[in-house]
């Protein structure tokens, strides 16, 4: 198991070194002669953290964002709730009765955050459609990509 964990790890090690010299700009071939490696090896890392980078993404835009959003907009909704709350209780006495002298201050501020809020809240669900309509795209961009490599892999060519 112990040779295991440090097979993996050197494969870690060299993907990651795989990937910056490649975000450097380095190709494949000066890779290779770098970490005294075969090309073909390189090549296989790069596919390898390409796909890789592909799921990392796919996850982030269809399950992180997704929670982050309604986290966030729930959040936002509460903000609102406790602002009209405060806003309420600085106009009314405990029984419910309109005060005399309502809390100007306080129902100021608490406003102002509520207004924040709020406006928040339209950017967030206006943003949501962008976000729906970009995933929407990149989904049908995927599959484009798909019938290409499919032409090709099957021997067809794609006409220009």
């Amino acid at each position: 198991m112990g040779q295991q964990r440090r097979r993996d790890s050197a494969i870690e090690w060299r993907r990651s070194q795989v990937i910056a010299y490649h975000g450097d700009g380095y190709s494949i071939r000066d890779i290779a002669t770098k970490l005294i490696m075969s090309k073909t090896q390189i090549h296989r890392d790069l596919v390898y953290l390409t796909k890789h980078a592909h799921e990392r993404i796919d996850k982030f835009v269809n399950e992180d964002i997704p929670m982050e959003y309604a986290s966030t907009l729930a959040s936002v909704k509460g903000i609102i709730k406790d602002m009209s709350d405060i806003i309420d209780n600085a106009k009314r006495n405990k029984d419910g009765t309109p005060k005399e002298e309502p809390d100007v201050k306080r129902i100021m501020e608490a406003s102002s955050i509520k207004m924040q809020a709020q406006g928040l809240k339209m950017e967030l669900i206006t943003g949501a459609n962008l976000a729906h309509e970009s995933i929407d795209l990149s989904n049908r961009y995927r599959g484009l990509i798909a019938k290409k490599d499919k032409l090709l892999k099957d021997g067809n060519s794609i006409p220009a």
